[in-house]
């Protein structure tokens, strides 16, 4: 028997089981996709590093939430999108909404200030993609948006310690 897994949650496996599939089954996971990252540590992870950024951002929240929908939307430079606030009183709008201590001291059972994504114990054991890891990564230089150009791929054997966290970016 031989199974095909194209992009696979992480979290499905135990160490012994992601050990005994590597036999039959072999996985594809195309550049920064999300879903074979995707495990309760990692969603925890990700919203502990969310929370430290939104704490420590010193520009407006609204300009953040405008600036990442015109980039969703139309792609290419958002500094030049309108908003409706740009004429507007800016004066109260240049401090963050959330201050650290206000965010850090609300009532959260998966944060605090002192957690880290690198030294808090999980609460959870760890889980494991099924098999051995293709990894489809586009080639640098080949471009998406051309009108003649197609992207290119290069695959390569991957490990699955690679898939341990969600990556945010424009390719996913």
């Amino acid at each position: 028997v031989r199974a095909y897994a194209f992009s696979p949650p992480r979290g499905l496996l135990s160490k012994s089981l992601y050990e005994y599939s590597k036999d039959f089954i072999v996985s594809l996971i195309l550049g920064m996709d999300v879903i074979p990252r995707l495990s309760v540590t990692n969603m925890e992870d990700l919203k502990r590093r969310i929370l430290r950024v939104i704490a420590n951002c010193n520009k407006p929240k609204y300009k953040i939430l405008l600036h990442g929908c015109w980039y969703g939307l139309f792609g290419g430079s958002p500094d030049n999108s309108p908003t409706e606030l740009d004429e507007g009183n800016q004066g109260a709008l240049t401090q963050p909404l959330l201050g650290e201590q206000s965010l850090l001291t609300r009532c959260s059972p998966g944060y605090s200030s002192s957690d880290s994504p690198l030294d808090s114990p999980t609460k959870y054991p760890p889980l494991y993609p099924p098999g051995r890891i293709i990894h489809l990564e586009e080639e640098s230089g080949s471009g998406r948006f051309g009108c003649c150009s197609a992207a290119r791929y290069r695959a390569r054997w991957a490990h699955e310690a690679e898939f341990g966290k969600i990556l945010i970016g424009p390719k996913m």
